[in-house]
This record gives C-alpha cells, sequence and structure tokens, in this order.
C-alpha cells in the first residue's frame, strides 16, 4: 500500500463520518513529546527557503480556462466520462448522475498526482463499489499541478476560482451545497478548501488528506485550507512528522492523526 492510501483507506471505511477520539493536537500527540521545530522549505521540491507564500490573488503568467480543466465522472460499473469544465453543465443530463443521492464527492488529486495514481484508484474504489450511494468524480488539474511546486501552488489559485465556478453552476442546476462533498490531497487539499470558500454557499463537507505544508503553514487562513471553508471540515494526518511535508496542526473541525500522524505508516512507502 502507498503511503497517502492510508488515509483514503480510512477515508472510505466511514471512519470520518463522525468525530471519535481519534484524533488529538499536536505536539502532544509526537510519541518523542518533543516540540516539533518550525518547518521550513523542502529542498526535494526544488524550493529556497525565502519564497513567501502564494497570496489569495497570486496569479500565474498566463491565465487558467475552464477548457484545460477537467472533471472525470466514476461509475460503480468501472466505467468513467471525462469532459472539460467548460461543459461541466452537461453532468446534469447524464443518465447515471443523481443530485438527490447522499452525497457528490469531488475529489481533487494533490501535486503532480494522476488520475491513474495509486492512491486516487483506492478512492475511486472506496467511493464507487463500497458507498452507491455517493456519485464521485475527480478533478484533473495535472496541466498545472505536474509543473514545479512553486508553480503548481501558484496555479493552484485560478483553478480553485474555476472549481467553484462550476460547482455554483451544478448548485444551480439542481445539486444543493447540502449534499457537496469536496475531498482534496497535500496540495489539493487547499485547492478544495479555496474552492468551498469562493462560494455563495458553503458545501457541506471538506475533507483534507495531508494538505501540503511547505508555502502554506506561514501563510493567511485564506491561501491554505480552514474550518471556516465548509459546514464541516474534517483533515487526516499521515505525513505530519517533523520531517514530513504535511501541516502539523489541527486545521479542521476534527482533525485525525493515524499513528501520531507519522511520516512512516505501517505498510506504506513514501509518496503516492
Amino acid at each position: 500500500m502507498v503511503k497517502a492510501a492510508v488515509a483514503v483507506e480510512l477515508l472510505g471505511a466511514g471512519l470520518l463520518l463522525v468525530a471519535t477520539a481519534a484524533s488529538c493536537k499536536p505536539p502532544s500527540c509526537n510519541p518523542s513529546g518533543r516540540r516539533l521545530a518550525r518547518p521550513s522549505a523542502t529542498p526535494s521540491l526544488g524550493m529556497s527557503a525565502t519564497v513567501k507564500s502564494p497570496s489569495a490573488s497570486a496569479q500565474t503568467d498566463t491565465p487558467i480556462s475552464a477548457a484545460s480543466l477537467y472533471a472525470i465522472f466514476y461509475l460503480p460499473n468501472g466505467s468513467n466520462w471525462s469532459f472539460p469544465l467548460s461543459q461541466g453543465d452537461a453532468l446534469h443530463s447524464h443518465p447515471d448522475f443523481d443530485a438527490d443521492k447522499n452525497a457528490t464527492v469531488f475529489f481533487v488529486p494533490g501535486y503532480t498526482v494522476k488520475p491513474t495514481a495509486e492512491g486516487v484508484r483506492l478512492a475511486i474504489k472506496a467511493f464507487t463499489t463500497k458507498h452507491e450511494s455517493f456519485n464521485f468524480l475527480l478533478l484533473d488539474w495535472t496541466l498545472y499541478s505536474g509543473r514545479p511546486y512553486v508553480a503548481a501552488a501558484m496555479n493552484m489559485g485560478q483553478v480553485a476560482e474555476l472549481l467553484a465556478a462550476w460547482l455554483e453552476r451544478l448548485r444551480a442546476g439542481g445539486l444543493a451545497a447540502a449534499r457537496m462533498w469536496l475531498v482534496g490531497q497535500s496540495l489539493g487539499a487547499h485547492l478544495a478548501g479555496k474552492a468551498a470558500a469562493a462560494m455563495a454557499v458553503r458545501p457541506a463537507r471538506v475533507t483534507g488528506l495531508d494538505p501540503a505544508r511547505p508555502l502554506f503553514w506561514f501563510g493567511s487562513p485564506l491561501t491554505r485550507l480552514d474550518r471556516r471553508q465548509a459546514t464541516f471540515v474534517d483533515v487526516i494526518h499521515t505525513d505530519g512528522s517533523w520531517r514530513g511535508i504535511g501541516v502539523r496542526a489541527n486545521i479542521g473541525h476534527q482533525d485525525f492523526w493515524p499513528n501520531y500522524g507519522a511520516e512512516r505508516q505501517p505498510g506504506c512507502h513514501s509518496g503516492w
């Protein structure tokens, strides 16, 4: 099993539907008992320690269009339907889309993560075969998330605005915000939160799977996942050790720290 898939497995098992005693507050969750050091830029991501957090209005050199972002609608029979966000209104006319299901899940992968990644496949399986009461869609923004980390972080703001605009169109077409559930991994967790915050009506839930720390930890909550962005925000931390690159603090209404949020999770190697 890959590392971030631990969070996906917990999510798919339905362990986050209610608050439980599995959560705790760092750094008291740190087995060593030591206060965690202040995070710094991660050299492996090609960043300088002097790089500032992306502002809420950060723009890329080239405007991003809805036609360059794709949504993939996954069905329980294993098939899927891909379409650009510029044509996203067509979702309501798809025969397998039911706006009255318990929830419509919008999954946002993280930095460089493709729809074919193992962790993504686990999420698809969890939501389409174990919970058929959900619609499951994935935002494919790999054209921008696949760039160097700083550029991907800067791209995130525009992508979040376009995602929010599409969600608003879906809401206008009959999908209630109370049935919208955004799930984001790593950089995608912040993107999901920003999209939720940009909506006129807050969605029911945003779940963050290992929200990324580099470039976001010392910034304003406007630039990262925050508990004010949805009716309920929950976060699973499985990369929150001092050597990890996940956020090392409680930022949701409910935060979960499996194995103290350790960088090394049982049976998992690093990365997706």
